[in-house]
């Protein structure tokens, strides 16, 4: 997980820095390695999908934003249980 962590730093300074295109492709990398690494659904992966919304919000690409937080709410409800505050 030290990779996946890795890139997910990457994207992070990458976006803070304004390279945000760099940013999501750091942050689709993370998403890919922990969607492999993974067997069950993890609370870090709804934090990227949170990340990449925000990202691509920035650079004005609403649709594919919308579809992040939808797959972040979703995952938030089944990990959490929908009446959960997290």
């Amino acid at each position: 997980f030290d990779t996946i962590n890795a890139y997910s730093h990457l994207a992070l300074f990458s976006h803070a820095i304004g390279k945000h295109r760099e940013a999501l492709n750091y942050l689709a990398r993370s998403m890919y390695l922990a969607s492999i690494a993974e067997c069950q659904p993890h609370p870090e992966t709804a934090a990227s999908f949170l990340n990449a919304a925000q990202m691509l919000q920035e650079v004005g690409d609403a649709k594919p934003a919308q579809q992040y937080l939808m797959k972040a709410l979703a995952l938030q409800e089944q990990l959490l249980g929908g009446e959960h505050l997290q």
